[in-house]
């Protein structure tokens, strides 16, 4: 199974393509063995933050030697903490981290449109991008009366992920998916349960998504949390593509309130074409 996830090119081909977003690489330029350490650290997420050597070699398709000797040499490098039993994720990890969401252009940009949308509308906000089947925070911020709220909603904070198809920053990246990428991505990452209102079927997931892409904009009611929902819009970029996207995160009621909607959309799409000239 490690070598359908790991290719080695034949010497035929003179370009590789990866499957999920799609750039190109010469085949002499690819090392598997990086990839397959990368991969280890890719098992790791909300649902996963720790990992046997079994569990590793069944989430990449690696042999438990290989998976083994994987995860030891991350561990001896310093990005891996564990007992002998079970590996995690190390502080090292927040190096890397750290320096995309200080340095990189989406998040600064997002950053200084975000500064000033709370005292606009009221409600927690968040710039999140797709990576894998999650939605991941790259930038937030929420109005001054809100931080001591004893209870916040999850993704808000920057680093947060959440299943994609639970939200509607989620939604919003989705439906800007072409075809053949969407059917990738359901293949890839069923559609699990969090709440009663969670969408997991595929079908309807796939209908909303075309209702999405036409309107130019999503909302999630408790899909993820109960009580909690949010509306979303795009972050296109100078050539057109979606980059990211901008939500309100509210309570259920607000979301489902369609004069709140009407006085909260316009301010997301003008914050996010802020954001466009910025990046």
């Amino acid at each position: 199974m490690a070598d359908d996830l790991f290719p080695e090119p034949s010497a035929q081909e003179s370009q590789m393509v990866h499957p999920n977003n799609g750039r190109s690489l010469k085949q002499e330029d690819y090392i598997a063995g990086l990839a397959k350490g990368l991969a280890i650290l890719d098992c790791f997420d909300s649902g996963q933050v720790r990992l046997s050597v079994t569990k590793a070699a069944e989430r990449t398709g690696l042999t438990r030697a290989a998976a083994r000797r994987h995860l030891r040499t991350l561990f001896y490098l310093g990005y891996l903490d564990g007992d002998g039993q079970q590996f995690w994720l190390s502080p090292k990890i927040l190096k890397s981290a750290g320096i995309y969401l200080n340095s990189a252009a989406l998040p600064r940009a997002a950053r200084a449109v975000l500064r000033s949308l709370p005292k606009q509308t009221g409600c927690y906000h968040s710039v999140v991008v797709l990576s894998g089947g999650e939605a991941v925070t790259v930038a937030s911020c929420y109005p001054p009366h809100l931080e001591q709220a004893q209870v916040l909603p999850y993704g808000i904070y920057s680093g947060n992920r959440i299943p994609a198809h639970t939200g509607a920053n989620g939604k919003v990246l989705l439906a800007a998916l072409n075809a053949a990428q969407l059917e990738q991505w359901l293949v890839a990452y069923p559609l699990m349960r969090f709440t009663t209102q969670t969408l997991t079927d595929r079908s309807l997931l796939q209908q909303q998504l075309a209702e999405v892409r036409q309107q130019g904009w999503a909302e999630a009611l408790g899909e993820y949390e109960p009580g909690f929902g949010g509306l979303a819009v795009p972050v296109i970029d100078a050539q057109g593509e979606v980059v990211a996207a901008l939500n309100a995160v509210e309570t259920n009621d607000h979301i489902a309130d369609i004069a709140w909607r009407n006085r909260c959309l316009p301010l997301l799409q003008k914050a996010a074409a802020e954001i466009r000239v910025m990046l």
